[in-house]
Formats: structure tokens, C-alpha cells, sequence
């Protein structure tokens, strides 16, 4: 005689099902959350749920629905106001770890266009993340004074590119604004870390806002 097969409906699994659910106690889900019953597969590896092997779970940052080891990481996410280490999918992660601080600190751009007379720029990201901010720039001082500075709200951009040879172009609803690097780190790796940067943090934007 073989070795019995257990049924995937039988009592021993139902058993199973249920201890599964006592010891993953339920947290309400956030609006932004992608629905379960709309995904049958991974968001990111695409591999299909099951109840007892490979549950569902949420990312708090971007809300889509993932199996653990594509969730398996766990970060802060204060611009969404969470001061405690939740569950991220890898993108949200790398994008809370090592991109936003980037763009929180800030850099030098050389800004092109008639809307002011101060070319160089510190374009930084607002702590609550909801802007970029561009103060004019002066070596001796450093930056100007926030009521000079242009303001770029997330909301309005609708697209950030990388063009030949070294701009960052971003794209608002009536106009684009290009920046072009300036100092050490002027070239072409430091508008692809923005671009990138800005791109995942607007991505995030959009997953929760087509749900929210």
C-alpha cells in the first residue's frame, strides 16, 4: 500500500485552516488595501494563494497584495504617518530605505526656464511628502528663504523622464520643468536616481489612490 494522500477538504485540513486563522489575528484593512478577493495571484511574483501555505498579505505603503516572501520586509512609514515597522513589499522598502532619503535631503539643479532669475536651485522633497520644494541657491548662504521658493505639489506631476544627455524633466499639468545637475555629482547616475526615485514615490501615489 502507498502512502495515504490527505484531502485538501478533509477534516485534518480544515483543522489546519483554522488553526492558520486563530494565529494570524485579522488587522482591519487600510482603505488604500487591494481587495483579496480581486487577486488570486501575487502582485509580484505572480505565484497563486492558498489558504494554509502561502496566505494573503498587504504592503501598508502601496497596498497591493503579495505572498509573504515578496512582503517580507518591514520599514517605517512616516509621510503615510506609521512611526512603526510594518510589512513592505521590496519596492515600497527600497524606496522608504534608500530613495526617499534622497530626495528628503536634497541636492543642487541648475534650473532652466523664465520663472526665476536664482538658476540654481536646492530641489529637496517636503517632510510630509506631498511636494517638491525649489529654494534658490547661494554659495555663501546657502538656501533662500521658504517664501521664495516654488513649490511642486506630487498631485500635479504627471510624469518624471530622464532626457539625453544629463535632465531631469518634470512634467506638470501645464508645464515642464527641467533640471539640470549641478556639482560633484552632476551626470547622468544622478538624474537616473531621481528619476527612479521620483517615479516609485508617484507609483505609490497611484496604487493608493486607485483604491482609497
Amino acid at each position: 500500500a502507498g502512502r495515504p494522500q490527505l484531502s485538501r477538504t478533509g477534516p485534518l485540513q480544515d483543522a489546519i485552516r483554522a488553526a492558520a486563522k486563530l494565529c494570524c489575528v485579522a488587522e482591519p484593512p487600510a482603505p488604500h488595501w487591494v481587495p483579496d478577493s480581486v487577486c488570486e495571484l501575487c502582485s509580484e511574483c505572480g505565484t497563486p494563494f492558498d489558504e494554509v501555505l502561502r496566505r494573503r498579505h498587504h504592503c501598508r505603503a502601496c497596498g497591493r497584495v503579495l505572498c509573504h516572501p515578496c512582503s517580507a520586509r518591514s520599514v517605517a512609514l512616516p509621510g503615510w504617518g506609521i512611526e512603526a515597522a510594518v510589512r513592505a513589499c521590496d519596492r515600497c522598502h527600497a524606496l522608504e530605505t534608500l530613495q526617499l532619503p534622497m530626495l528628503l535631503g536634497g541636492d543642487l539643479w541648475s534650473v532652466a526656464g523664465g520663472w526665476t532669475r536664482a538658476k540654481r536651485r536646492l530641489v529637496c522633497l517636503d517632510a510630509d511628502q506631498s511636494a517638491l520644494s525649489l529654494l534658490p541657491w547661494d554659495d555663501e548662504v546657502g538656501a533662500g528663504a521658504c517664501d521664495k521658493a516654488r513649490r511642486i505639489e506630487l498631485a500635479r506631476l504627471r510624469s518624471v523622464e530622464a532626457r539625453p544627455p544629463a535632465v531631469l524633466a518634470l512634467s506638470c499639468e501645464s508645464e515642464t520643468v527641467l533640471l539640470e545637475p549641478t556639482g560633484a555629482q552632476a551626470g547622468i547616475r544622478r538624474v537616473a536616481a531621481w528619476s527612479a526615485a521620483l517615479s516609485s514615490l508617484l507609483s505609490v501615489y497611484a496604487l493608493r489612490r486607485e483604491h482609497e
